[in-house]
Order: structure tokens, then sequence, then C-alpha cells
């Protein structure tokens, strides 16, 4: 795919002789070899200009988060439809208290993977070191919500 766009360039670049058009080629050029070095398919239509390291680990929290989600949103669904109505708890108690829940979970998730950064920041893998921690805390909450509520 760059290959192709390299060589439309160069056809540009061939017919005109201006100094516009080589510096243009040149930067399209420099451009296009960073992405092809860089840049990875995440998903089938999304690009990731990182490090192929750093971008499953993207891939992987944005996965991790996605599940999460899900499964938060099926709690709530299940808790709408009369899911819990054999709890001696009413509805509206069981969506109050699980939103404070979640919120209260982001709050630490945030925090505490913020710590493992800061105890990380010495070394050249600390952004990896602190995505890490983010995709094991999701997988874990979704774990812990599935067990508990689902």
């Amino acid at each position: 795919m760059y290959n192709h766009r390299i060589n439309y360039f160069t056809s540009i670049l061939s017919k005109s002789n201006s100094l516009i058009a080589k510096i243009i080629f040149i930067i399209l050029t420099t451009m296009f070899a960073t992405i092809n070095v860089f840049g990875k398919t995440v998903n089938d239509n999304v690009i990731c200009n990182l490090p192929s390291a750093m971008c499953k680990l993207e891939s992987d929290l944005l996965a991790a988060d996605k599940e999460l989600q899900k499964t938060y949103q099926s709690i709530l669904q299940k808790n709408a439809s009369g899911g819990f109505d054999d709890s001696y708890v009413s509805k509206g108690e069981i969506r109050k208290t699980l939103i404070q829940s979640q919120r209260t979970w982001l709050l630490f998730w945030d925090e505490n993977c913020k710590a493992y950064y800061t105890l990380n920041s010495g070394g050249a893998q600390r952004n990896e070191a602190k995505m890490e921690c983010q995709i094991d805390m999701l997988q874990e909450r979704t774990q812990y919500l599935k067990k508990v509520y689902l």
C-alpha cells in the first residue's frame, strides 16, 4: 500500500522538475516510511503509530475496556429487567450502588496504575508497565463483576 503511494509520487516527480515537487516527495516518502515502520494495524481499520509492542498492548487495553463496558451494561440491563428481583434490595438501590462502585473503582484503577507507572518511571518500559497494569485490572474487574452479578 505504501509502495503504491510512493510510486504515485515518483511518477509525479518525474513529470515535474520543480524544487517544490522534490521537497514534497521527500517529505511524503519520509512520512510513509515512518508509518510503515511504526504503523501497525490494531484492528482491521485502526492504525497504531507506536512500536509494535505498544500497539499490541493498546489493542489489548481497548479489548479489555470493551469487555468491561459490555459486562457493566449487561448488569445494568439485568437489573432493569428484574434479574435481581429475588433480592431484598430495590432495583434503584442496586443500580445506585453499582454505579457508585464502578465510579470509585475507576478512580482506584487510574491512581493505582499511575503509582505503578511512577514505580517504573526509571525504566524504558514504564509506558508498557502502566498499560499492563491497566489491562490486568480491567480484566480482574470484569471477572469480578461477572462472578458477583451475572
